[in-house]
């Protein structure tokens, strides 16, 4: 990439330690060939950030710690250490069934990583296995405890519209989890094109059951629609009502490392 164009831009710039993922979630399009980058593009790319301003890298693997090379990021921290004293880590994604790995957290705080964000979609089992999300509840409260202990925070993706879901699970979850919850990202469940990873048998009749941006669907009732706006605004609510007034307690990696 080539970002001269865009010198002194602040943004959070994202890096691809690898593409693809090898779970099969049922509403993911994303391919299932996990194919790591090579350490010599990965340089390149992170040379390439060195015109950006920034204070934070997200790492868009799809799940992070399932390629073989997840590690080398010690690589891109002391390189981007070495350019600037003002580097506070790294975001990655990744479900809570990896990060709930024995030590696998730990290694990744060493490495620089502040802030793990998880594709939770729903705090409920039954509806988790439909969705054929790779980790459980359990998983993901033993993350969130580890994460904790560590001083990272976490990001969930939360999917609204799944049919049947009341958000009584997740509302209750981010209650529990708010102190290192400092924002969560929302979506509508909609119906991808080109999924051939098994239908979750719900009607595609037009752009807004495609569209993970809008709340119009089919198999959404005017009340199931108003009862998602609704959990919405409470998660929204839980977190501001925490946050507000408060600031992310991260210092720098370098001084973090002296």
């Amino acid at each position: 990439m080539d970002y001269r164009l865009f010198e002194g831009f602040a943004c959070i710039p994202r890096l691809s330690l690898s593409s693809g993922c090898s779970f099969r979630c049922s509403f993911c399009t994303v391919p299932t060939q996990l194919v790591p980058a090579t350490e010599e593009r990965l340089v390149a790319d992170v040379d390439a950030l060195a015109g950006l301003s920034y204070g934070l890298i997200f790492i868009d693997d799809k799940s992070f710690g399932q390629a073989q090379n997840w590690q080398v990021l010690a690589k891109v921290r002391d390189i981007v250490c070495n350019r600037t004293d003002e580097f506070y880590g790294f975001i990655v994604q990744t479900p809570p069934s990896i990060a709930a790995r024995p030590g696998f957290l730990e290694a990744c705080y060493e490495l620089g990583v502040r802030y793990v964000e998880f594709g939770v979609e729903t705090v409920d089992d039954a509806l988790l296995k439909w969705l054929r999300k790779p980790f459980s509840i359990g998983h993901l409260r033993q993350a969130c405890s580890i994460a904790r202990d560590l001083g990272m925070y976490i990001i969930p993706n939360l999917i609204i519209g799944i049919p049947g879901d009341d958000y009584s699970g997740s509302i209750m979850w981010l209650e529990d989890n708010v102190d290192i919850v400092p924002v969560v990202n929302v979506n509508w469940l909609s119906v991808h094109h080109g999924n051939d990873r098994g239908s979750l048998d719900l009607p595609d009749h037009g752009i807004a059951d495609r569209d993970q941006n809008t709340s119009n669907k089919t198999w959404l009732s005017p009340s199931e629609e108003a009862r998602g706006h609704l959990a919405i605004a409470q998660c929204y609510g839980i977190t501001d009502s925490y946050w507000r007034g408060r600031s992310i307690d991260l210092q720098p990696l370098a001084m973090a490392r002296s």
